[in-house]
C-alpha cells in the first residue's frame, strides 16, 4: 500500500510541479551566482558550474586515461 501511493505521489508531483520547480532552481542558481562570473576553480575564472568541474575531475583520477584531449 505505501509502494502504490508512494508512487502515485510522485506521478503527481512529475506531472503538476516537477518542470516548475526545476525552471526555479536554475532561476535562482543563474541568479545568485551571477551566471558562474564570479566563480574559481583552483584559482582561475572559469565560467562552467563548479560541480561539473568537480565531476570530470573525480572521472579523470578513476578512469586514469592515458590521454585527454
Amino acid at each position: 500500500m505505501y509502494m502504490r501511493l508512494r508512487s502515485l505521489v510522485i506521478s503527481l508531483y512529475n506531472a503538476l510541479f516537477a518542470r516548475a520547480v526545476e525552471k526555479l532552481f536554475f532561476h535562482q542558481l543563474v541568479t545568485k551566482t551571477n551566471n558562474f562570473g564570479t566563480s574559481n576553480w583552483l584559482g582561475k575564472p572559469i565560467w562552467q558550474n563548479t560541480f561539473d568541474l568537480w565531476i570530470a575531475q573525480e572521472t579523470i583520477h578513476d578512469v586514469k586515461p592515458s590521454l585527454i584531449i
